[in-house]
């Protein structure tokens, strides 16, 4: 996470805690220039409001990024949760954060990009519990690659 200096606080804040959340997915991969990923499916293993994170960059100095949009479908209700992305995020540098409501079961992830080059970019997607009345897992949550 990169943080603007005036945002300090909340970046020591997420970072740096001791809490009862617990991460359910993590995916990282590299992307350049524009298209679409398949991402592993995500389980949910209790409904309760999640938070998801994803890193665009992982340089203070590019300004390449211009949106992504993370599809989230569960697979029993085809209920579909749409995050769009875009470049103006005030104190954070190279990431964003948004938390929702899931409900429990399988969803399938695909995330779009959109880069101003062709540079490569690494990025991350970390979703974790929000609401401390969520159960955490009891499994090991893998990191991709």
């Amino acid at each position: 996470m990169i943080l603007k200096d005036d945002g300090i606080d909340q970046g020591v804040f997420v970072t740096q805690h001791y809490s009862n959340e617990t991460l359910i997915y993590a995916a990282n991969f590299i992307v350049s220039s524009q298209g679409t990923i398949e991402l592993p499916p995500m389980t949910v293993p209790n409904i309760g409001i999640y938070k998801f994170l994803m890193s665009f960059k992982d340089d203070p100095v590019s300004d390449a990024f211009q949106t992504a949009t993370l599809t989230c479908t569960n697979t029993i209700t085809n209920k579909e949760l749409i995050y769009d992305y875009g470049y103006n995020f005030g104190s954070l540098v190279n990431f964003v954060t948004k938390a929702e409501l899931l409900f429990e079961g399988t969803y399938t992830m695909k995330l779009e990009y959109k880069y101003a080059n062709q540079d490569f970019e690494r990025l991350f997607i970390r979703i974790r519990t929000a609401d401390y009345d969520t159960p955490p897992v009891d499994y090991w949550v893998p990191y991709d690659n």
